[in-house]
């Protein structure tokens, strides 16, 4: 070759590397500007309240919501314990993946007989929705780690199974046959030839399972978590934080990219010989320098974060220890817990407290079937679902009355004046809670249970329904109802409804394991709650103000729903009206079985509990020891 004909291939090299280096720098640009023209956007929607604030909160808003939950943190817990026990969720679980996922993907690709064994399992599972069996991966694992990883496990180990067997059968035969013919034995041909071969494509499969199984990580932490990024996303709905809500998706964006980042350097130096990892290492100097700190920068972020999820938030504890449920509304529980009454007096018995909250109390009930929890909080009508199903629970105290704190609403809009106008139109409501209760008792009173249109939706979902226009009425509660209101009618509240002879509830369940075990124990949990009831009717400013604290809520949004619910003492939980006694049971046992009838009748449950059943199940005994300072034996 002349000396002309190199220098011409030397220019045309530089110059296709020069083109490369500006293409490259105008895509940037262009990503670079879609994101400012997008924040742009925003800031300028919410600058002239294009949107309301619950649905979309400003830039500021947002960055409000970071300072505190970076100072403050958020539910008990710091920002970067809610974002280490995510990726140590995340992380262990593709770990297990990688390590089973390759191995019998490759094992399938390279034998017929294994993968005709394997292979439609997989297949099989694959399509399913993650909350598909999420239910009874609870039901099997319980509520704790194991469970959450489980799901985010099987999220990934399709993909790295499914490409590695693709690999397999992507290699060249050639490549075999000649190393066959060189006196290449099958072991030498598999380590030199196959996994050189595959490990290209295995790497797209293990960042592909990385994706999909980091958005599973929302659906692995809905049930049972008190931690994580996706649970103070999923937390902050039922209160309308949009802010917190909003903070969370960019934190889980930001680091999903990150983790990507940190996948694609990997690659570039382990399989530096795949065409994308030589694609990559084409950039200039500055750009392998900016590189290499991008990647301590992000590893050190999530070391640190890995770490301070083993740190000990305020709700840790070491050895024994009592499980409680919490559902996060304003209730003595909640107060005795944010005052640290229950756990000062379990100490002194040298015994931890962990608390777990969930959205409703059907999830409380499945943590109850899988004998993961010791109390739980619910509306009563979750309290009959669970009789009906033979959990091995009792109903051993009632947390409050409901009354205007739940209502039924009418759109202004919409035309409804009187229940009678709720005819063809569209209601939301949260199945199988005490509102979806005293709903359906008001469309049978009126004859209207086959003239409307029912939607199961939660919360937060009935607000953005309610901005849209989608639904013309909603039975909810606080603070769900102080929003719907703004702009609604009230047809019904649920203190009318008693009135009129229904009574709703929150109650607490217990599990009889443990009570049976430790009935002095129980004894002590309901003076806890007496305790935070006795703080509350002395001082209920500084009680609202507490609980205001906890549950991150306003605090008058926390006093409306305060006077709108009765908060008992144990002689008017002891009364004729509600528990009774062991020997003569209360009129709260009318109250269940009637909700029995109605959801049986409705074929909402299976079984019917009978009244003697439903009289054992409310068991006040406890709730007598407590009153008369009894120690339980």
């Amino acid at each position: 070759m002349s000396k002309d004909q190199t220098e011409r291939i030397n220019e045309m090299s530089r110059r296709g590397k020069k083109s490369w280096r500006d293409q490259s720098l105008y895509h940037s640009i262009l990503a670079v500007g879609a994101w400012v023209l997008l924040f742009l956007i925003w800031y300028l929607v919410t600058r002239f309240a294009l949107v309301n604030s619950v649905l979309v909160p400003s830039p500021k808003a947002v960055w409000r919501a970071f300072i505190e939950v970076w100072r403050d943190g958020y539910a008990g817990y710091t920002f970067f314990q809610h974002i280490g026990i995510s990726f140590y969720r995340l992380f262990l679980a593709m770990i297990f993946a990688v390590i089973t996922g390759i191995p019998l993907g490759l094992l399938s690709g390279s034998f017929a007989k294994v993968r005709a064994v394997i292979d439609s399992f997989i297949q099989f599972y694959r399509p399913l929705p993650p909350l598909a069996y999420y239910t009874l991966l609870i039901l099997w694992l319980g509520i704790d780690e194991s469970s959450k990883i489980m799901l985010l496990y099987l999220a990934a180990f399709a993909p790295i199974y499914l490409t590695s067997v693709s690999a397999v059968a992507a290699v060249p035969n050639d490549y075999l046959l000649q190393a066959s013919s060189l006196g290449a034995s099958r072991r030498q041909q598999f380590f030199r030839i196959v996994l050189p071969t595959t490990f290209p494509t295995i790497f797209i499969g293990v960042r592909t399972a990385m994706g999909i199984a980091y958005t599973t990580l929302v659906s692995s932490e809905m049930v049972a978590a008190t931690r994580g990024v996706g649970w103070m996303v999923i937390d902050a709905s039922k209160y309308l934080r949009s802010d917190i809500m909003f903070l969370g998706i960019i934190v889980m964006g930001i680091t999903g990219i990150a983790l990507d980042f940190l996948l694609r350097q990997i690659e570039e130096k382990l399989i530096y010989w795949s065409p994308s990892a030589q694609t990559r290492t084409q950039s200039s100097q500055w750009k392998r320098w900016a590189k290499g700190i991008a990647v301590v920068f992000v590893s050190l972020f999530f070391i640190v974060g890995l770490v301070m999820s083993y740190i000990p938030g305020k709700d840790q504890n070491n050895g024994a220890v009592v499980r409680v449920g919490l559902l996060r509304v304003p209730n003595d529980e909640i107060l005795a817990k944010a005052t640290n009454i229950i756990d000062e007096r379990f100490a002194e018995q040298n015994i931890g407290v962990e608390y777990i909250t969930f959205d409703s109390g059907v999830d409380a009930n499945k943590a109850l079937s899988a004998d993961s929890i010791d109390f739980a909080s619910m509306g009563h009508t979750n309290g009959v679902v669970a009789l009906s199903n033979n959990i091995n629970v009792e109903l051993i105290w009632i947390h409050e009355i409901l009354g205007d704190v739940e209502a039924l609403v009418a759109r202004d809009d919409s035309g409804i004046e009187t229940i009678e106008d709720l005819r063809g139109k569209r209601i939301a409501t949260t199945f199988a809670s005490t509102s979806h209760l005293s709903l359906l008792t008001i469309l049978q009173n009126a004859n209207l249970e086959d003239e409307v249109t029912l939607l199961d939706m939660q919360t937060a979902d009935i607000v953005a329904a309610w901005r849209r226009g989608d639904i013309d009425a909603a039975y909810t509660w606080q603070p769900s109802l102080g929003e719907i209101m703004k702009t609604g009618t009230t047809l019904k509240t649920s203190a009318q409804m008693a009135e009129e002879g229904l009574v709703t509830c929150n109650i607490l369940l217990a599990n009889k394991n443990f009570t049976d075990s430790h009935p002095d124990l129980t004894v002590t949990f309901l003076s806890c709650l007496k305790e935070a009831g006795d703080i509350y009717r002395a001082d209920p400013d500084q009680a609202a103000s507490i609980l205001a604290q906890e549950l991150t809520l306003d605090i008058e949004e926390v006093k409306i729903q305060l006077q709108g619910s009765q908060w008992l003492t144990p002689q008017e939980a002891l009364s004729d009206k509600l528990l009774g006694t062991h020997t003569e049971p209360g009129s709260f046992v009318d109250v269940m079985k009637n909700t029995a009838d109605f959801l049986y009748n409705g074929r909402y449950i299976q079984r019917n509990p009978s009244r003697e059943e439903i009289a054992r199940f409310v068991n006040p005994v406890y709730v007598e020891a407590m009153y008369r300072g009894e120690v339980m034996p």
